[in-house]
């Protein structure tokens, strides 16, 4: 389980914070604006340290308010939109608001009040962004976005220790994990929109990313 942000187009175009858990069949969303008394220190060590990877998903679910489940056999197309920071020193948004990337299991629902989808908007284009992009077959076509709270972190916390003239230019590390994870789950065969020559070998993720300019924003959510 991960702490990220969401969209799924057409139907809901704002971004959104939730709770994300993939199983061998399905991804599910929770809901993190519900109050709940589960109570989670039994499972803490194994949550903090793989996202709870090999609980069961009543063992997370316990309590919580389901959003949305999709079904893994519905998807045909995953990748990863990686979009470059914009020009800017400014570090103001990478020394506050820490409390806002909190996973579930260190508190985070007890600060999520405090978020605002327009501020995460500038903390990401201060770093590179990498957005989760799940195509499902149903209902017309619809798209997931997610972008993992995690990754923010981690891409704030590095461009302060860059020196001059130094490129943040790595992928975010749980996009790769869910993006590897979702199309091994599901199998090249049946991402039926993606051409993947290098699927299985040592530069797999070549055909994963997908370079995306930020100017571009209004075309997000249109397939390859």
């Amino acid at each position: 389980m991960r702490r990220c942000e969401r969209r799924l187009l057409p139907f809901l175009d704002e971004w959104q914070v939730v709770d994300v858990v993939l199983t061998n069949h399905e991804i599910v969303l929770f809901d993190v604006y519900e109050e709940s008394d589960y109570d989670i220190s039994g499972q803490e060590f194994n949550l903090s340290t793989n996202g709870g990877k090999g609980l069961r998903l009543c063992d997370v679910a316990k309590g919580r308010k389901i959003l949305s489940q999709f079904d893994l056999d519905d998807i045909d197309f995953v990748d990863i939109e990686h979009r470059l920071a914009t020009v800017s020193d400014s570090t103001n948004d990478v020394e506050s608001g820490h409390e806002q990337l909190l996973e579930f299991w260190q508190g985070g629902n007890d600060h999520i009040d405090g978020y605002r989808s327009h501020k995460m908007n500038l903390r990401w284009c201060n770093v590179n962004e990498d957005r989760l992009k799940v195509h499902f077959k149903s209902g017309g076509g619809t798209t997931l976005f997610m972008r993992f709270t995690v990754d923010l972190k981690e891409m704030e916390r590095r461009k302060l220790e860059l020196h001059a003239g130094e490129e943040l230019s790595d992928i975010g590390r749980q996009a790769k994990v869910w993006c590897r994870s979702i199309a091994h789950l599901r199998g090249a065969n049946n991402l039926t929109r993606m051409s993947l020559p290098h699927f299985n070998d040592d530069h797999e993720m070549d055909d994963f990313i997908e370079l995306c300019p930020r100017e571009e924003e209004a075309q997000e959510g249109r397939l390859k």
